[in-house]
Parts: structure tokens; sequence; C-alpha cells
């Protein structure tokens, strides 16, 4: 399954992992569906404990909706945290979308995406910025 994500003019695929019995997989499925039918609350909802547990996927998929304001005020600094999350575990999608955010930001902005990134994970990934 492929999820599209708007980025501004520049259309973002991320795949979404393999279905798998963990809570964290029947979340993140249960965010695509939410997400597809324009439900972004419950999309947010089922997405932010899989990230706060460290899913890479849902940290995506967060960094996303706040990039594009989907059911969240949009605020690239936190898009630009939970994209750099998941760029850091290795997600490979997160690093192009990371890049594409960073180019809308200040470089003060970037800074303090990164400082809320390193702080988020000082706190194994609880409690990030909202």
């Amino acid at each position: 399954m492929r999820l599209i994500l708007m980025a501004g003019p520049v259309v973002m695929t991320v795949s979404l992992m393999s279905a798998c019995q963990s809570t964290v997989a029947t979340n993140a499925d249960k965010g695509v569906k939410a997400y597809l039918a324009d439900d972004y609350a419950t999309a947010i909802e089922k997405w932010r404990p899989p990230a706060e547990a460290g899913d890479s996927e849902s940290q995506l998929y967060l960094g996303m909706m706040y990039f594009n304001g989907n059911g969240v005020k949009r605020n690239h600094v936190i898009a630009y945290m939970w994209a750099n999350l998941a760029a850091n575990q290795g997600n490979k999608a997160s690093f192009r979308i990371r890049d594409f955010i960073s180019s809308n930001m200040t470089k003060a902005q970037i800074a303090e995406g990164q400082r809320l990134s390193r702080e988020c994970l000082a706190r194994n990934y609880k409690n990030c910025a909202r």
C-alpha cells in the first residue's frame, strides 16, 4: 500500500510498512485509512502513539501532516522535527522529505527543528512537540 501526501506542488509518496500484527502497524494502517478519508483528526490520533513509540513511518506521516496543515496548524518546524526523527532512524523517504521541508524554512527554523528533535530523542520520543 502506498500513501500519497501532498507537499506544496510536489507529491511525496511514502511506502507504508508491511502489515503485521503489532499495535504499531495496526495504528499506522488505521491512520492511513483515516487520512485517505480526509479524517485528519483520527489519522493524527492513530499515528501519534506509534510515532512516540519510535515508528519512523508514523513519524514521517505526522511530519507531512504538520507540513500541509492537515488536521493541525501548519508548522514547518514541527514537520521538520518529525521528518528528522524518522530520517535519523534511516527511513529513506524521510531524508528527501526532510530536505524538501527545510527548503521552505529559514536557518533559524531549521535550528529550532533540530533542537526539538534532540529533545524528543532525549525523552525517547515521548511528549514531542505538538
